[in-house]
């Protein structure tokens, strides 16, 4: 299971690069894994859990910068 703190550091890495918007499918989960954003975390596990849990409860996570739901909404 995700901890808070992890989600907290996915979303927090996300926000932190506004580049990522220019990526394409899975570019963008693929690179959070290369950089270990969660130690031990699979590209796919972190893409899932934003995609298919967090999302389900955006309101959670009103602090989300402009723009990084778009982001994270694209479609694979």
């Amino acid at each position: 299971a995700f901890t808070p703190l992890e989600d907290y550091g996915m979303l927090a890495w996300l926000a932190a690069l506004p580049s990522l918007r220019g990526l394409t499918g899975n570019q963008m989960w693929q690179l959070m894994e290369a950089y270990a954003v969660l130690p031990g975390r699979t590209w796919m596990s972190m893409r899932n859990r934003v995609t298919r849990t967090m999302r389900r409860h955006w309101e959670r996570y009103a602090h989300l910068p402009p723009g990084l739901r778009q982001t994270i909404d694209k479609p694979p």
